[in-house]
């Protein structure tokens, strides 16, 4: 069992050392799949709809990113095992 999973960032801003912004990212969607080779050809068949929306793909098929100008305003898609995996950024009280 893996997952297709769509990623969206948004901005972090940390106001220490003058201020900056970090992306953080959150999954959103997802597609529950059989296997990776079936992922792959679900994101290879959207591949010219991506690639009109600005994604990149990488891998032959393993991901799919669209970056921005602005941080925390990307989207990535992602093969994994462990849906939400890669998920980062913003824990209150951990």
């Amino acid at each position: 069992m893996v997952y297709l999973t769509h990623y969206s960032e948004y901005p972090i801003y940390h106001p220490e050392e003058g201020g900056y912004y970090q992306a953080g990212r959150q999954a959103d969607v997802f597609y529950r799949l059989n296997s990776v080779k079936q992922a792959k050809r679900k994101l290879l068949k959207a591949k010219k709809e991506l690639e009109a929306d600005g994604f990149v793909i990488y891998n032959d098929g393993e991901s799919a990113y669209r970056r921005d100008k602005y941080i925390g305003n990307g989207e990535e898609w992602l093969i994994e095992k462990i849906y939400a995996s890669h998920n980062e950024g913003w824990r209150p009280y951990e």
